[in-house]
């Protein structure tokens, strides 16, 4: 149900789980995790459905201290993903 919010509506409903239940929205979302961690573990991007899954990701925890390596890894792969689209489109169109 959250795949369609943005970032600041994530942190909006992080916060207010955390107020009023005590629950973080990462502890609702532990399949979510699991997948963002086996993509940095693996180190690249290879679809545009992966890059959504970073991209919501760090826009929930870009502006958190306590997840500031996260978001910097995060963010390194969705650069990388985005040069090699650009790349690849840049190839495509001289032929």
């Amino acid at each position: 149900m959250t795949s369609d919010l943005t970032g600041h509506e994530l942190r909006e409903l992080d916060q207010y789980l955390r107020q009023k239940l005590r629950v973080s929205l990462d502890s609702l979302q532990v399949k979510r995790l699991e997948k963002i961690v086996a993509l940095r573990q693996k180190g690249a991007l290879t679809t545009d459905t992966q890059f959504r899954l970073i991209y919501g990701r760090h826009e929930q925890i870009w502006s958190d201290p306590a997840h500031e390596q996260e978001a910097t890894e995060l963010k390194a792969l969705m650069v990388a993903y985005e040069n090699k689209i650009a790349h690849r489109s840049k190839k495509q169109s001289s032929v």
